[in-house]
């Protein structure tokens, strides 16, 4: 007996729905997996909260280039890449990004929740996990892990 919501379809339309939904579960479990990737990772590496990398990111697109811009390119190469993260922002940069809406961000638990607990628990990620995952899985100790996985990296 064919389930009267089948009723109709033919074994390749079923089959067709069958591999469409497959589809679209691993993509939406895929893009699931991204985001909290992506939640996590930075922690990792100290590139702030997903909040400030979301509002410098903003603030780039809307004041690309200007004094306004948090990575500028016209102040140079290495500014772009990698300065902008070790001097104290330009105070058009601030003012940028005070009138940016981030009420979507701030409806996000999990971005809240991150906010709330950096940089202590980007600490914990970057530095305490690697020595407690030398122990558990390498037979090691824990400051092997805490110095050449975790501090050694940034030399």
């Amino acid at each position: 007996m064919v389930s009267p919501c089948l009723q109709g379809e033919t074994s390749s339309e079923m089959v067709f729905d069958v591999v469409q939904f497959n589809r679209k579960s691993r993509f939406d479990l895929l893009t699931h997996f991204s985001t909290r990737f992506h939640e996590i990772y930075p922690l990792h590496s100290i590139l702030g909260s997903i909040y400030h990398w979301t509002r410098d990111h903003r603030v780039h697109h809307k004041a690309s280039e200007t004094t306004a811009d948090p990575h500028n390119a016209t102040r140079g190469f290495f500014f772009a890449h990698m300065g902008w993260l070790y001097v104290k922002k330009d105070r058009d940069v601030i003012k940028a990004g005070k009138q940016l809406d981030y009420s979507d961000l701030e409806k996000d638990s999990a971005v809240m929740f991150q906010k709330m607990v950096d940089p202590w628990f980007a600490l914990f990620m970057c530095f305490v996990l690697p020595g407690l995952l030398a122990m558990r899985f390498c037979d090691d100790t824990f400051w092997h892990g805490f110095w050449v996985a975790g501090a050694f990296r940034y030399m």
